[in-house]
């Protein structure tokens, strides 16, 4: 039913809430107006027909006593005069006398019955009988002309009522709620000028409309507050999705979504270069330095790709841990001289504090789309290219190549084959004579692991070692080359009672819980008179010095063994010289690294290097092992500097067991 009249005032246009008001206010007065009528009309009929009545049977009870006596006395003109002088009563349209004696007076028409009959009585005895009609129609006509004038009245009043009602509401409803109406269709949520609706009436005045305004008010400023808050969390949450917190550059996520958008937009495939950049040695300055001053550098290498990324333009994102991205509109030669920008630009010191730290950058290069034309595409041989140059000595970049591929196949189906090396009888030990400088005769021997593959051969003790750290397994090589070392010893101990040997360590062993038992137990198996095991480790084994591998625990431990530990490579790492002198109680040996002893006899930096090694060693009791030895000149050299011990091939390559113990058989006759 409401549905249905809605619907009626909707095609009306009347279904505003102002002439829905307006016309219940209005139905409501007429209703109640028509009830109210009704009532009194029924009302006032009764009391006027009453009143009638009461007035005729007043008017009667005049006359009743003069006409009788005037019948009694046959007074015809006094009965006559009294009759019609009664008719001239209002509404009353004829009177009718009948006297016992047979006369009949009559004044008017008598219309069906008499509506009045009075016996006449004079002194107890009946004259006649009086009859009156009443003139209904002039009865009904004063009572409606009554009605009308007030049921006039009611419509009058309820129209008034109405009028003074729709100005009462509009003036304290409508044009307050066509406001707030105005305010909320103008009302944008992203208007920060954040206009509150105000009513145009008094401030004093609190009603339901102040409190749907103060609500609405406040429920916008609460909005704005929860968007602005909202949009700030989504802006982070955006941020974090797409930015790295430390350095501000893009992250990996989003680094690959600029590369994908720079593919779909270059749709006239205009070259450009993909540039992998990794940064060398930073795992080891973080091992020295803890994260907090690996951070530091990443957020100033971070600056630094950042300005040189400005400056052509380019897009640069870190896309790992000390791995960045750069995509540049640049192929062939200007691309390559970015790269040595790069590279050089990186290569300056970074000052942190009190320390100045030094590392550099391997760079691999991909080229769209002549070496690929997906993002997965590109983003594989710019790392391949990367890993290259970092396997050819690093601080260099490596332009992608097909034959690259082939590179990490091999790579990829030897580190699949190292697992099982050792057990399937592939790894060997080769021992290379360590010898004095003044002498030339051998005084202890380096082992060192080979692997010969039997579909590759002999694979470079550089490459599969690297691939052994990556998978874990350079823990059991290195194990199994401490054991052939230790029986080696064992096994020449009665006639070579001062020869040493040493093994090289990587961090990974130090990391083992079962270090030093594992020692302790093959000792135990190959027992020696006086210990003369050494084992090699670089400087990076010491810098690992924390909960997980408790270097210094372990060393206090395999010192109780007498076993001491040489420093394999010193001078190329990133450790101060504060970690030899703290760890100086247990180091035997500093071995020189081959790469300042190849030029040393031609380049008085090298030797003077050197000089300064030895020195230091020297003055911490240490002896002194010079790497790559292969001329009589650095060994004369070398001792001139009072080097201890050498090792090359200027006696040896390393051997298999038996050649190593024929050597040592020979140098031993001579």
């Amino acid at each position: 039913m409401y549905t249905a009249c809605y619907a009626i005032l909707k095609k009306l246009s009347l279904n505003s809430l102002k002439a829905r008001v307006v016309l219940a206010i209005l139905a409501s007065s007429l209703i109640i107006s028509l009830a109210v009528i009704g009532a009194f009309s029924t009302y006032q009929y009764k009391t006027i027909h009453a009143q009638v009545n009461k007035d005729v049977n007043d008017n009667l009870a005049l006359v009743e006593e003069p006409l009788a006596e005037a019948l009694w006395s046959f007074k015809e003109e006094t009965t006559q005069f009294v009759l019609s002088g009664l008719v001239r009563v209002p509404f009353i349209s004829t009177a009718q006398i009948n006297s016992t004696t047979g006369e009949t007076y009559l004044i008017g028409e008598p219309v069906g019955s008499a509506q009045f009959t009075q016996q006449l009585n004079y002194h107890d005895e009946q004259v006649g009988e009086l009859k009156v009609w009443l003139n209904n129609d002039e009865i009904n006509h004063y009572i409606s002309a009554a009605l009308t004038y007030i049921i006039f009245i009611f419509i009058f009043s309820s129209l008034l009522i109405t009028l003074v009602s729709i100005k009462l509401f509009d003036y304290m409803v409508s044009r307050h709620l066509i406001l707030i109406s105005s305010g909320l269709k103008t009302y944008n949520i992203n208007d920060e000028s954040l206009t509150e609706i105000e009513l145009e009436r008094n401030q004093v005045i609190e009603d339901e409309l102040s409190k749907i305004v103060s609500n609405f008010n406040q429920l916008n400023k609460e909005t704005h507050n929860f968007i602005r808050t909202k949009q700030k969390y989504e802006e982070h949450l955006t941020y974090q999705a797409n930015y790295d917190d430390l350095t501000g550059l893009p992250n990996r996520r989003y680094g690959l979504q600029l590369l994908e958008q720079v593919l779909k937009k270059n749709q006239n495939k205009d070259p450009f270069s993909l540039m992998f950049i990794d940064l060398d040695g930073f795992k080891e300055i973080n091992d020295a330095h803890k994260h907090l001053v690996g951070d530091e550098i990443l957020k100033m290498v971070a600056d630094r790709l950042k300005k040189v990324a400005h400056s052509y333009p380019a897009h640069v994102a870190r896309i790992g841990g000390d791995e960045f991205m750069f995509i540049v509109n640049l192929t062939g030669d200007p691309a390559e001289n970015l790269a040595n920008i790069i590279i050089h630009t990186l290569k300056a010191p970074y000052k942190i504090q009190q320390d100045v730290l030094n590392l550099s950058c391997s760079i691999g290069i991909a080229v769209y789309p002549d070496d690929a034309d997906t993002v997965t595409s590109l983003i594989a041989n710019a790392d391949t290219a990367m890993f290259e140059a970092k396997s050819a000595g690093k601080s260099q970049f490596k332009t992608f190549s097909a034959n690259m591929f082939e590179d990490l196949l091999y790579r990829s189906q030897l580190k699949s084959a190292v697992g099982s090396a050792l057990d399937n009888n592939e790894i060997s030990v080769s021992y290379q004579p360590i010898f004095s400088i003044d002498k030339s005769n051998i005084v202890g021997f380096e082992s060192l692991c080979r692997w010969s593959h039997p579909k590759f051969g002999q694979v470079r003790p550089d490459v599969f070692i690297e691939l052994a750290e990556e998978t874990g397994d350079i823990i059991q090589i290195d194990r199994y080359v401490l054991s052939e070392t230790i029986k080696l010893l064992n096994q020449l101990e009665a006639d070579y009672p001062t020869l040493f040997g040493t093994v090289n360590f990587c961090p990974l062993d130090f990391a083992q819980e079962d270090l030093v038992h594992n020692v302790s137990q093959l000792l135990a198996e190959s027992p020696l008179e006086t210990c003369r095991l050494e084992i090699e480790v670089t400087e990076r084994s010491l810098l690992q010095d924390d909960i997980q591998t408790n270097v210094q625990q372990k060393l206090e431990e395999l010192d109780k063994l007498d076993i001491k530990i040489a420093i394999d490579d010193f001078g190329t790492g990133y450790s101060a010289l504060s970690y030899v002198k703290h760890f100086r109680k247990y180091i035997s040996k500093i071995k020189i690294d081959r790469l300042f002893i190849r030029d040393m006899v031609v380049d008085t930096a090298d030797a003077a290097l050197v000089n300064s090694i030895i020195r230091m060693a020297n003055g911490l009791e240490m002896a002194v092992v010079a790497e790559g030895i292969e001329t009589d000149d650095q060994r004369s050299l070398l001792n001139q500097l009072n080097c201890q011990f050498g090792q090359g091939y200027l006696i040896s390559k390393p051997l298999p067991k038996d050649q190593f113990i024929q050597l040592l058989e020979s140098d031993k006759s001579n």
